[in-house]
């Protein structure tokens, strides 16, 4: 689960942790306080770990404190030299009060979508020679001093700059640390196979998907999911987040951004809760494919993509979609165990999962 440091553009209102008046610093972070967070998030938090005590939790910021920037403001600018110390000790900080608050931060990145800058939320520009430095020379050197042993996970953008990742894991007090756990990734742009690009060149770091909304732009949620899920496990994604978690009748609330996003779960004024397309197809893997899974090898029958995990406890999972308008039948084997299974074709709707007929789970031992 990804958990803004602050606001990002899903929020109430723009904040951080460390608000002050125009022209005023605090490089000690005197003022720190996650007050904002106590009233409703941490609480949600707590209760979603006690459902699922495996849950693994990334945090990320939209943007510093303003006063951090060279604009003065949440919204546009970059990080000031002169601050990159007291940034880096922002996320110790956070870190400390999310631990105190019984909730222990597993990974964090940099910055959300540092090469996009929003004109109407939450946002900073980070390049990738600024981001080196800023992680090897001072959050790195924060996080050992503090013992803090937080991963941290390297660019946070689109497939289509893989060259940002490639960059900053170039350096080779970065590529060698081993707080560095890798790279995540967002599905706005390019294409999965980046991933695989960079596995190779950097083995020992993990590729993760951390963001990808669903939306009004989107002409079929089911058919998008299906096979971005499925290509991001065949290209050695460590994990799949949507964005967001839960919003309103309007989809929102949002303090600019996206006003047509599709959370997982719309929860209305009412109280009342649906669960959207994006729920179901997400839930398709995530309730059989299991923490710790492992992705193995699976080829595509015509018309068919698929993707097979074995489990922990040593059961076996494949997902199949059919991606075209006529009955498909295909053979899953495993050794000298074998089944057949037809789908039937592909057709638009935006009717539940539960309903579809073309996509089928199989799990077994």
């Amino acid at each position: 689960m990804r958990n803004p440091m602050g606001a990002s553009d899903l929020a109430r209102f723009h904040y951080s942790y460390d608000d002050l008046p125009a022209g005023q610093t605090d490089p000690n972070l005197t003022n720190f306080s996650i007050a904002h967070d106590q009233v409703d998030i941490i609480p949600l938090v707590q209760q979603a770990r006690q459902l699922n005590p495996q849950l693994k939790i990334m945090a990320t910021p939209w943007s510093p404190p303003g006063w951090m920037k060279d604009s003065g403001s949440l919204i546009g600018g970059s990080l000031l030299p002169s601050m990159y110390s007291p940034f880096a000790n922002y996320f110790v900080k956070y870190i400390q009060a999310y631990q105190a608050a019984g909730i222990p931060i597993d990974y964090i990145s940099l910055q959300n979508e540092p090469l996009f800058v929003p004109g109407d939320y939450p946002g900073m520009s980070m390049d990738a020679p600024t981001q080196t430095v800023v992680l090897r020379d001072f959050v790195l050197p924060a996080f050992a001093s503090n013992n803090i042993n937080t991963g941290v996970l390297v660019y946070d953008h689109n497939w289509d700059r893989p060259d940002y990742p490639d960059t900053v894991l170039s350096d080779s007090t970065l590529a060698s640390s081993t707080r560095i756990k890798g790279i995540a990734w967002h599905g706005y742009g390019g294409t999965p196979g980046a991933m695989t690009t960079l596995q190779n060149k950097f083995p020992s770091k993990g590729n993760y998907q951390t963001e990808h909304s669903g939306g009004t732009w989107v002409s079929d949620q089911v058919k998008a999911d299906f096979e971005e899920i499925t290509h991001v496990m065949r290209n050695f994604g460590k994990a799949y987040v949507k964005w967001g978690l839960a919003l309103d009748q309007n989809r929102g609330p949002h303090a600019g951004g996206c006003g047509t996003c599709s959370p997982l779960v719309t929860v209305s004024s009412s109280g009342a809760v649906s669960y959207n397309i994006d729920y179901y197809t997400l839930g398709h893997f995530s309730k059989f494919v299991l923490a710790g899974a492992n992705r193995v090898y699976s080829g595509n029958a015509s018309g068919i993509v698929s993707a097979a995990f074995t489990n922990p406890d040593g059961s076996k999972v494949v997902v199949a979609y059919n991606d075209t308008r006529t009955s498909r039948t295909f053979q899953v084997q495993w050794g000298t165990q074998s089944f057949t299974y037809s789908l039937a074709g592909f057709c638009r709707s935006n009717v539940h999962m539960e309903r579809h007929s073309k996509r089928r789970i199989y799990r077994g031992r």
